[in-house]
Order: structure tokens, then sequence, then C-alpha cells
């Protein structure tokens, strides 16, 4: 395929914090998608720790006013023919991309809606019927939105015409050389992520105890910032009485060579995640990179990048027990978690790359321009 070369106003997300999104537009940018098309950003990251994600500042508010006056520039200087513009299910966030998503649609410019997440219907349900409607006229006006899966197509399903919502998986950027792995007598498992009640991790800390009884050197290491602190109250009584603290480990957030490290070192990946808040993940292709075999909650895009048995193990979403019998079986099984770290590794590079990311975000921009 050799793409038109397109001018796009791209409103998008850079770390910090480093949070999907973040790193979604970050490989993007170094794919050939941006490479072929002449691209005007604007950074929408108002925060620097995910924990202020969804609270109000006048510093938030100021930064609207920066975004809206750098966006009516740039639409009258540069005269793109797409915005790009990703979408957020928060309430607090509706005013933003309602004033932003306007201004682009009554200056005559294409807008392609990009849907990072999941629960759609949930945050609309929070909306007075006033501005449900004006929810809803902004959808639809809108020339398409693109999704992560196919399970999310159903979202817009009542919103916009099937022809005009558009799946693009996505991918990160391969790391040049991964560190070798460290030989270590215990058997490790590891959770990467923000350490919330929503991805699991409460399940995961509660499943433990039943694994250690059928693999007495499993050890359990947490990588991430809590932005719960209910659920890190939880986490921790929980350990206490359990009497876990020798074995469960909490690193704090990590990055760069630290992360796969500790990605490498791990002999299980387990991404336990509620389908109700987790669309995609990309954590889950950082350990298919690293060569993991991973235990995930069956649904959502999980089940379209994840195969039972082949590079995966499913359990069921918010059973400790049921996820700790999916553990307990990788850990005792030395062969099949090597043939599903291959697996993995294997379909990563097939499948998620940035590059194949960007081909495929190239791929629906030729649609669009088709229609």
């Amino acid at each position: 395929m050799n793409p038109v070369r397109q001018r796009i106003l791209l409103f998008c997300y850079r770390p910090p914090p480093e949070f999907g999104p973040s790193v979604l537009y970050d490989a993007l940018l170094r794919s050939e998608f941006a490479r072929r098309h002449e691209l005007h950003l604007i950074n929408l990251s108002v925060v620097e720790h995910i924990a202020e994600l969804g609270r109000l500042s006048l510093r938030k508010v100021a930064k609207l006013a920066g975004f809206f006056f750098r966006e009516c520039w740039l639409l009258l200087t540069r005269r793109p023919d797409w915005c790009c513009y990703p979408l957020a299910f928060n309430r607090l966030a509706f005013l933003k991309d309602w004033v932003l998503i306007r201004t682009a649609q009554i200056a005559g410019v294409p807008v392609l809606l990009y849907a990072h997440g999941t629960g759609l219907a949930t945050f609309r349900a929070t909306l007075s019927p006033r501005l449900q409607g004006a929810f809803d006229r902004l959808v639809s006006r809108s020339a398409g939105v693109i999704v992560l899966a196919e399970c999310l197509r159903e979202d817009f399903a009542g919103l916009m015409p099937a022809d005009r919502i558009h799946v693009a998986w996505p991918g990160v950027e391969p790391q040049a050389e991964l560190p070798a792995r460290r030989p270590h007598p215990d058997l490790r498992v590891v959770y990467l992520g923000a350490l919330v009640t929503a991805k699991g991790v409460l399940d995961l800390i509660r499943a433990f105890p039943l694994v250690r009884e059928r693999q007495p050197t499993a050890t359990l290491t947490l990588a991430g910032d809590w932005a719960d602190e209910a659920g890190a109250r939880s986490a921790h009584e929980f350990i206490r009485a359990q009497k876990l603290e020798p074995v469960v480990t909490f690193t704090g957030r990590v990055s760069g060579l630290a992360k796969w490290q500790l990605l490498r070192d791990a002999d299980v990946f387990v991404f336990p995640v509620h389908s109700a808040t987790e669309s995609f993940g990309l954590v889950m292709l950082e350990a298919m990179q690293a060569g993991l075999p991973i235990v995930a909650t069956r649904g959502g895009a999980r089940s379209e990048v994840l195969a039972d048995g082949v590079n995966a193990l499913f359990a069921a979403e918010q059973n400790p027990a049921d996820l700790a019998d999916a553990i307990a079986r990788l850990l005792a099984d030395a062969p099949l978690r090597e043939r599903m770290g291959r697996a993995n590794r294997e379909r990563f590079f097939q499948m998620f790359t940035h590059e194949s990311y960007g081909q495929r975000m190239m791929e629906v921009l030729a649609r669009c321009r088709s229609r």
C-alpha cells in the first residue's frame, strides 16, 4: 500500500504519566504512519501521575484553554485533512472533548474518534438526557471511530453505522535487545501495571495462598503505583493476615531496563483484569515480547490476542480460586511455560510491533478516505 500523504491534526497523550494511551501514541509516532503523513500534535496530557486522572483543577482548565487556541491556530494555518481525537469515557473530560471535537467539526475537518477504553454505556448513563443527546450528536457527526479490538465494536453500534467503526489492534516498539534471564531458585509470578481493584490486583493477591499450597517456592511481584487507597489497605491487610510478606513484593513503578529485567526474570505473567474497565492492556504485549506465558481473565481483547492452551491459560474473572489453578498449573509445567512463551514472542513480532500498528492505522485512514 502506498498511502496518500495527509495532513493530520493528532490529539494525543505523551508521557508522563506512562500509561496505556501515552505508550500507544509514542509507538504510533515511531512507526511508518508518522513518516507517511504530516502530523500536527496537540498533547492532551495534563497530569504527571496516573492518580491525578479524573481530578479537576485550575491548571487543567488553563490547559484546556491552551489546547483550544492551539487547535484554532492549526486549523487556520495548516488546514488539516483529518483530525484524530482520543474520546474519553469520563464525565469530567466530556466538556474538553466536546469543545475540541466540535471546533474541528465546525471548521469542516473530518474527525476520527479514537476510543482507547471501554465502558461507553456506563459513562453515557452518568450523563443527563441533554448531555446524552450532545454526546450522541458528537459521535454521529464524526467521520468514524477507531476501537482497539473487534469486541469493542458493539460499544458504538447504536451511535454509528457499522462501516464507520474501524478496528486497529495496537502495538508497541520492540526493545532493541532484551536483558538476559538470570537464574533463580524460586518460581516468579509477576503483575505489571497500575495497582487498582479493577485490574484484578486483589484477586491475584487473594489467589496467592492457594498457589503457594501447590507450589511452595512461588513468589509474587507487583510492579506499579497504587491508585486505589482502599484497595491498597485491603491488600496489605490480607498479606499480613496470611503471613505473605516474605514472598509478596511491591516494587512501585518500574520502567526502562528495570521493567524488562523484571519481565525476563519472571516465570509467569498474570493479567487478571476486569472486562468492564480494561479494553486491551498494552502490558500484555510487553509480556509477549519478553517471551512469557500468560495467565489472563477471559473476555475483551484478551480473548482475541491470546489463545487458551496455546500462548496463555484463561481464568474466570474475579475468581481467585480459578486464577490460582491456572497459575499453579503453569508453574508446575516448565515445558508448557517454554512453549507458550515462545508462541507469545512469535505472535508479538508477527502482529503487535509498532510498525504493524502503524500499518493498521494507515489502512483505517485509507478506508475512511474511500467512503
